[in-house]
Parts: C-alpha cells; structure tokens; sequence
C-alpha cells in the first residue's frame, strides 16, 4: 500500500511540480554527470533491493502511468525515510531511428551501493546528464 500511494504522489508531484523543486526531492545535491557510487551495507542493500522489487510490481498494475522517473521518485523517498544513501540519475540518448519529435529520450534509475534499485537494465542505454545525491545521510558503521 506504501508503494502504491508513493507512486501516486510522485505521479502529482512529477505535474505539478517545476524543475527546481522536482530536483530538490532527486537529492540535496546536484553533482552535474557524475557516476556515483554510495556505501552502504549488506542489510541496508537488501532492503533497498527489496523495495526496487516492490516498486515494479506496483508500478505495472497502477491505474496511471507509472514510468521510470516516478518509480525513482517514489524509491528514492522511501529510501530517505530509512536512512538509506542513494543516487538519482537522470539519462538522455538520441535514437536516430525515431522521427525528430522522438528523437531524444530521458530515463531515470536510482542505484544504492553498486546496485540499481530502479531503472535497470534499460539505464545502460543512456548517457548520465544529471547525478543527484544526499550529503546529509551518514555512512553505515561498519
């Protein structure tokens, strides 16, 4: 149920929200094209892994759409609630077999230590344009 009122919310914030904010709720921090990799531990990459899991199953039996940046969204604010680190990745790729409307194409994955939570395996299709993170989350203990 969690899922599916997160995807909700992520879906009105995606229309009704402009760029600056939507950004805000990627990560605290912005760090242009980078490709990033966060520590975490074995429990905190299983619960993460798990919650990828969740999100995809919900996603295909939503009444509205539910694509890759919702998902992310939805995750990724899960995933702050249990103090786990992440990173939100927003990707572009041009397919030159499209007409030039559909030309360029936009996907977003988020990973969590070196694993892609949301997004993959499509997210090695497209180049990384914007990498967003949280600063503030503490590193696991060891």
């Amino acid at each position: 149920m969690v899922f599916f009122i997160g995807s909700l919310l992520s879906w009105f914030a995606i229309r009704i929200s402009n760029s600056h904010r939507l950004a805000s709720k990627m990560g605290d921090q912005y760090l242009q094209n980078r490709t990033l990799c966060v520590l975490v531990n074995d429990e905190q990459a299983a619960m993460a892994s798990r919650m990828g899991k969740l999100m995809y199953s919900v996603s295909k039996n939503v009444p509205w759409e539910s694509k890759c940046l919702t998902d992310a969204l939805c995750v990724k604010w899960l995933l702050d609630r249990y103090k786990i680190p992440a990173v939100f990745y927003l990707g572009a790729r041009i397919n030159s077999d499209e007409s030039i409307a559909d030309a360029m194409q936009a996907h977003a994955w988020l990973s969590v230590g070196p694993f892609v939570v949301t997004g993959a395996p499509e997210h090695l299709d497209f180049q990384v344009v914007a990498t967003f993170v949280s600063p503030t989350m503490e590193p696991p203990a060891s």
